[in-house]
């Protein structure tokens, strides 16, 4: 298995695990997703497998939650650790 950034060329294969997930969003408007996936500040990572996207992850700079959001620092058993931003304000 592979991670890398995302590309342009990976879209069909994140909508596709968006719709078995069932999460509409990204398969509603591609070119939207694209945008989505690519926005400043945006860092879109891939899992491929034998050519085959299994997997993604879509992070936004701490700079952009800053002052609206706290955040939490989490560490698994296995040492993978991510940042979990949380807003304050209500969307």
């Amino acid at each position: 298995m592979e991670i890398r950034r995302y590309s342009s060329d990976d879209l069909a294969g994140i909508i596709r695990l968006c719709a078995i997930e069932k999460w509409p969003s990204f398969g509603q408007d591609a070119a939207r997703a694209n945008r989505a996936l690519t926005a400043p500040g945006v860092t879109t990572v891939v899992a491929v497998d034998d050519g085959e996207v299994v997997g993604f992850a879509q992070l936004q700079s701490a700079a952009r939650f800053r002052r609206t959001c706290r955040s939490s620092r989490w560490i698994s058993d296995t040492g993978a650790e991510a940042w979990v931003a949380i807003s304050s304000k209500p969307r």
